[in-house]
C-alpha cells in the first residue's frame, strides 16, 4: 500500500524538481550569458568604430579650417610682392612709391583680420612700412582713437614710427632668402601695449629688382588666435579632450593644459612657446609612445593607434601650394599635425553606458529563465511520476493476469494477440513468443478462423455482451 500511495503521486517531489530547475537554470543562464557578452561585444567594436570615425571626421574639418588659414598669406605675399608700386620702390628705392604700398597692404588688412602685421624691410633690415591690426594713443573726449573708426570699428593702422630692425637676425633671413619663395616661420610676439605674447606664424619673400638683387623683404605676421578659436570650436561628440595643433617640428600651439613655460600663452586649452627662447613644448616628450607611430605618417594622411589605452587620431597637413613660379621653404612650409585623444577612461565609461541596459535585460531574462526552469521541471516530474504509475499499474495488472486460473489471451482491434498469460501458454501448447503478434484464430481449428474473424469484426463494430 505504501508503494501504491508513493507512486500515485500523492507525495510531491520537491527536491528533485529544485534539482532540475537549478540544473536547468544554469544552463540557460550560461546560454544567455554567452550571447550577452557576443552582443556587448559586437556593441563595442561598433562604439569604438563609430568614435574612431568621429575622430577622424573632426580632424578632416579642422585640416580644412587650418589649410584656409595658412592659404590666405600663400596667396597675398605674392601679389603685394608683385604689386607695381613695389617693384617701384625696388627699382629705384624712392620713398614716394612707399605711400602707395602702404595704402594697397592697409585695404588688404581691411579684409584680413588675422593679420598682426604687415612689414616692409629695405636691404639694411629697417621697416619702410609697418601696418598693424593695433591701434595706439589715448582717446580724447569726444575724438575716435587712430584706427578706430567713429563707429567704433577697428581699422588696420600704419605706425607712425617704423621699427629699426637691423640688429634682428629675422630681417637678414629673410634678404637672403631666395627669389619667389615664401619662407613660413612660427613664433610669438609682443601683445599690444607691452601686453601678453601672441602666437604667430610669419610669412616672408624678397623684394627682388629687375637685375634679380634683393632690395628688401615683405613679411606677414600671420596671429593665430582666431585659428585656435575655430579649431577649439570643433567639439567632439565623443567627449574626447578636443584638437591639438603640432607645428612640423613637433612643437605644442595647441593642446592641453599644463604650466606655463617662459614665454608662452597659457589658457583652458592653448599653450604656445617660442622654440628660439626654450619655451616650446614638444608633444613627443609627454606622448613619447603615440609620438613614434604618428611621426611616420605621410602628408595628408590620417592615422590612428590605441596607446596605452587611449585612442589617439591624428593628421599631418601641409600648406597649400603657391601661384606658379613660387616655392615654400622653412620650418612652417610642411607637416603641421593635427592631433586628438580619447583617453581610456572616456572609452571606457562609453562602453559601460552601453552595457547598462544589456545588464537590465540579461537580469530580466535571467529571472524568466528561472520560471521557465521550474515549470519545465516541474512537468518532467510530474511526467516520470505518472509513468511511473502507469508501469505500476501495468506491474499489477500482469501479476492479477498470471494468478488467473484460465488462459487469457488480449488482443488489439486487428485480431492480434497483444498478451498470453501462463494459463493460455500451458493450455494451447505455444510460447509466450510464439503468440505474440500472431493472429488470435491460430489458435481455432481451421474451419473455424473465417467465422470467427467475423464474430470477431461484429463485437468490435458493437461491443456488448453476448453467447460465444
Amino acid at each position: 500500500m505504501a508503494v501504491f500511495e508513493q507512486v500515485r503521486g500523492d507525495r510531491y517531489p520537491l527536491h528533485a524538481v529544485v534539482a532540475r530547475t537549478l540544473i536547468g537554470w544554469l544552463l540557460i543562464l550560461m546560454a544567455l550569458i554567452l550571447g550577452f557578452w557576443l552582443i556587448n561585444r559586437s556593441q563595442g567594436i561598433l562604439l569604438h568604430d563609430l568614435i574612431r570615425a568621429e575622430e577622424r571626421a573632426l580632424l578632416d574639418r579642422g585640416a580644412g579650417i587650418l589649410a584656409n588659414e595658412l592659404r590666405l598669406p600663400i596667396i597675398d605675399l605674392p601679389y603685394l610682392v608683385e604689386h607695381q608700386a613695389l617693384r617701384n620702390w625696388a627699382a629705384s628705392a624712392d620713398d614716394g612709391f612707399t605711400t602707395e604700398v602702404r595704402d594697397s597692404a592697409q585695404a588688404l588688412a581691411r579684409h584680413r583680420p588675422s593679420y598682426a602685421e604687415i612689414l616692409l624691410f629695405d636691404v639694411q633690415g629697417s621697416e619702410r612700412i609697418r601696418v598693424s591690426q593695433n591701434y595706439k594713443g589715448e582717446r580724447s573726449k569726444g575724438e575716435s582713437p587712430k584706427g578706430e573708426s567713429p563707429k567704433g570699428e577697428r581699422l588696420p593702422v600704419p605706425t607712425e614710427a617704423p621699427q629699426d630692425k637691423s640688429h634682428h637676425t629675422s630681417p637678414r633671413d629673410q634678404l637672403a632668402l631666395p627669389a619667389a619663395s615664401i619662407h613660413i616661420d612660427t613664433g610669438v610676439e609682443p601683445g599690444p601695449n607691452g601686453g601678453s605674447v601672441q602666437p604667430m606664424l610669419r610669412f616672408a619673400a624678397p623684394v627682388i629688382d629687375a637685375d634679380g638683387q634683393a632690395r628688401g623683404a615683405l613679411a606677414i605676421h600671420h596671429h593665430l588666435q582666431g585659428l585656435f578659436n575655430r579649431l577649439t570650436s570643433l567639439t567632439p561628440h565623443t567627449q574626447g579632450q578636443g584638437m591639438w595643433l603640432l607645428d612640423p617640428e613637433g612643437n605644442w600651439w595647441l593642446g592641453e593644459p599644463r604650466k606655463e613655460a617662459a614665454g608662452s600663452v597659457s589658457g583652458n586649452a592653448t599653450v604656445v612657446g617660442d622654440r628660439a627662447s626654450g619655451g616650446g613644448q614638444r608633444f613627443r616628450d609627454h606622448h613619447a609612445k603615440a609620438w613614434l607611430q604618428m611621426d611616420a605618417t605621410a602628408i595628408g594622411e590620417t592615422g590612428q593607434a590605441l596607446v596605452d589605452g587611449d585612442l589617439f587620431t591624428w593628421r599631418r597637413v601641409a600648406a597649400p601650394a603657391p601661384a606658379m613660379g613660387w616655392t615654400l621653404i622653412g620650418p612652417g612650409a610642411t607637416g603641421w599635425r593635427l592631433i586628438s585623444r580619447v583617453p581610456g577612461d572616456t572609452l571606457a565609461a562609453a562602453s559601460a553606458t552601453l552595457r547598462q541596459p544589456l545588464w537590465g535585460w540579461l537580469a530580466a531574462l535571467a529571472l524568466g529563465a528561472l520560471g521557465l526552469a521550474f515549470a519545465a521541471a516541474h512537468h518532467q516530474e510530474r511526467r516520470r511520476q505518472h509513468l511511473a504509475a502507469v508501469e505500476a499499474s501495468e506491474a499489477r495488472f500482469q501479476k492479477l493476469l498470471e494468478a488467473a486460473p484460465d488462459a487469457v489471451i488480449i488482443v488489439d482491434d486487428g485480431g492480434l494477440i497483444r498478451l498470453a498469460n501462463a494459463r493460455a501458454v500451458d493450455w494451447f501448447r505455444y510460447e509466450t513468443s510464439e503468440l505474440l503478434g500472431r493472429p488470435v484464430e491460430i489458435l481455432l481449428p481451421e474451419a473455424l478462423r473465417e467465422g470467427h474473424q467475423r464474430h470477431r469484426s461484429a463485437y468490435l463494430a458493437m461491443p456488448r455482451a453476448r453467447d460465444m
